[in-house]
C-alpha cells in the first residue's frame, strides 16, 4: 500500500499489473482477489481492462486479427512436418 499526495491508500502500479495477470492467467474472477489481497474488485476490474487494451492496442494489428490464407497455408505446411 502507498499514499497519494491526497493521503489516500492505494495499490501501486505493480501490484495492479500482478493481479491482472493472475486473473487472465488463471481465470479467476475479479471478486477472488478482494479475498486474496483486499483489493476492491472494481480496482481489480480495471486493472484487468487497461491490461486487455494494452495488449490489444499493442499486439492487436499482427497476432489478433483473422489470419490470412497464406497463415493458413504456412500453419498447415508446419503441422504436415
Amino acid at each position: 500500500m502507498w499514499y497519494d499526495l491526497r493521503g489516500k491508500r492505494g495499490f501501486i502500479g505493480l501490484q495492479k499489473c500482478v493481479v491482472a495477470i493472475k486473473l487472465m492467467a488463471l481465470g479467476e474472477l475479479p471478486d477472488f482477489i478482494d479475498d486474496y489481497m483486499i483489493m476492491l474488485e472494481r480496482t481489480a476490474r480495471e486493472s484487468l481492462y487497461r491490461l486487455a487494451r494494452g495488449v490489444i492496442e499493442t499486439f492487436g494489428d499482427k497476432y489478433l486479427r483473422k489470419p490470412s490464407l497464406n497463415d493458413m497455408q504456412q500453419l498447415y505446411a508446419v503441422h504436415e512436418e
